[in-house]
């Protein structure tokens, strides 16, 4: 419950900073406390037309000392770390069903692979272009926080966003860590 309540007050503050500040339309995937599945996120994305995907996270972990932000792109894990991560993230598709939309559903293992690699290619450049930024940014307004850098990991919920639009995913913080998870519930 701790992680929802966080992103989404982030989110909604990041969506009135965004257009206001840079005059776009900002779409949020889940506009109350409703689970809304990985798939149907991408989906709400495609539909809208949107021209960059953004799904935020709070980051956890069995170590309480663990703190930091990290950005990720879409591309597969270079590190164990990531790849720790990506599967965190992922671990919420035991609850949902495939989605018919998606085209890469029911393809074998190592074709869904390269479909993957090709269609991430198109983005790639921009994505992690766009990691950077918004790592730099959090790092420059948050001089304290630990940077734990831009990554490449193979997140279902930005999958489904391939070949439509630049995606990155962002985890603002530690909630396991005590310090960290104050700081992430204050609005400053």
């Amino acid at each position: 419950g701790r992680e929802k309540t966080i992103v989404h007050g982030v989110a909604k503050r990041l969506k009135t900073l965004l257009e206001k500040q840079l005059k776009v339309e900002v779409v949020l995937t889940r506009q109350r406390d409703t689970f809304i599945p990985l798939h149907k996120r991408a989906k709400i994305a495609r539909e809208k037309g949107g021209k960059v995907f953004i799904s935020l996270h709070c980051n956890a972990t069995k170590n309480r000392n663990a703190n930091g932000m990290e950005v990720y792109f879409l591309s597969e894990a270079k590190t164990k770390e990531a790849a720790d991560v990506a599967k965190l993230e992922n671990a919420s598709l035991k609850y949902e069903k495939d989605d018919p939309q998606f085209a890469l559903n029911g393809i074998d293992e190592a074709y869904r692979d390269i479909a993957l690699s090709l269609l991430t290619a198109q983005f790639l450049k921009e994505s992690q272009d766009l990691a950077a930024d918004i790592h730099n940014a959090i790092a420059q307004h948050i001089p304290e926080i630990n940077k734990r850098g831009v990554k490449q990991a193979n997140f279902q919920v930005m999958r489904g966003t391939m070949a439509q639009m630049p995606s990155v995913l962002v985890e603002l913080g530690f909630i396991t860590n005590t310090p960290e998870e104050k700081r992430l519930k204050s609005s400053s």
